[in-house]
Parts: structure tokens; sequence; C-alpha cells
């Protein structure tokens, strides 16, 4: 798939796309004139993609280049990520190297950064990155978010659906711009039993 950047041979950017048999983004090539031969490699700035799924394993890979001309820039780079049975990202782990230098399960690059780790356990999510800091999210039934606890992170969350708020340990309710509300609460079922409390003390 070939698209220009305004209009059809405008000799501007030009941008194209291939696609493996299961219609996934396998290559995608920035031109900077439309008179430049797509085909060509030695044209244009790249991301390539790849995938793998190992037999009977259940898990799957992708494999992300970072923007390249020739493939053989040593700061080229990769970002592979691991997803669940579900399809669900539970680990992404960049690498450095060229286009030849592939790593697990394509190749044997263990040139990686550090891993950036997700977990999944019911409606909580716990990401960890390089450095080992844990960030745990929930949601309620409905998809929206109803708790985040990062290590040695404070998370200011601005809204105006009381029943978010309603959860936060410490919420601070402004009217007009003046603080009419400072209060601190650590037990959750103290502040959801709040919710409704708030919600009628707001229509007042």
């Amino acid at each position: 798939m070939k698209s220009d950047l305004t209009s059809f041979n405008d000799q501007a950017l030009v941008r194209a796309t291939w696609f493996d048999a299961l219609g996934r983004v396998r290559l995608t090539k920035q031109l900077e004139q439309a008179s430049d031969d797509v085909n060509n490699n030695s044209y244009g700035i790249k991301v390539l993609t790849r995938y793998y799924t190992p037999p009977s394993s259940g898990t799957s890979f992708q494999l992300v280049s970072n923007p390249y001309v020739s493939g053989n820039e040593g700061s080229m780079g990769w970002t592979r990520t691991k997803f669940d049975t579900n399809g669900r990202p539970v680990e992404a782990v960049h690498f450095n190297g060229p286009a030849s230098s592939l790593p697990y399960p394509w190749g044997g690059n263990s040139s990686s950064t550090g891993t950036v780790a997700t977990s999944y356990a019911s409606n909580t999510v716990t990401t960890t990155d390089e450095a080992g800091v844990s960030r745990t999210s929930s949601v309620d039934g409905l998809g929206r978010m109803t708790q985040v606890n990062e290590s040695g992170i404070t998370v200011v969350l601005v809204t105006h659906e009381l029943d978010i708020a309603a959860r936060a340990h410490r919420r601070i309710m402004f009217r007009d711009g003046l603080i009419v509300e400072d209060t601190s609460v650590e037990d959750t079922r103290v502040r959801d039993a709040s919710v409704d409390e708030m919600i009628v003390e707001a229509a007042q």
C-alpha cells in the first residue's frame, strides 16, 4: 500500500506499507520523494516487524525495529514483545544491534537493556519496569480505573467523577477555585462507602 503526504505524486513524503499473508504489517517505509522506487531498499526510512508463535505454547512474540536506513546501523535496535494466550502483553525487551543481530526466538542477540514485565490477576494489572519500579492498577467491571499504586511515586488524578475520587487515598475538592475539602482515607471499604455521601453533598 502506498500513500502520499498530501496528494498523489506531489513529490512530498511518500509512505509505503507491506503486509504478510495474515494482513499484519510487515514493513513500513517513508520515502523523501515520490519518484524513489519503493522496492529499492537503499531508499527511505524503514520500520520492520516480525511475528512468531512457538508451536503448542499459546504465547506469541512480536519484534519491531527502530527506524533505520540501511539495516547495518549498530544503533538500529529491536523491541520484542511477548503476549500471553489471551493476546495480552506480558513482557517487553529492547535489544541493541543491526538487522543481522536478532534476539530469541529469531536469533541469539542477548544485548538487552532491561525488561518491562506485566502480570494480570483478575481485574488488577501490575507492570514492573527495568529499574524494578512496580505500578499496580485496578479496574471495575466497566473497564474504568479504580485504583493505582506505584512504589515511590505519587499519582495525581484530576477528575469530575465523584465515584472515582471517593476511591483515592487522599482527595482534595475544589469549588470556585478554593479548596473546600482535604481528607485522607486509608480503608478501601470506607472509601467505597463514601461515594453516595459525596454525591449527595455535591447535589446540595
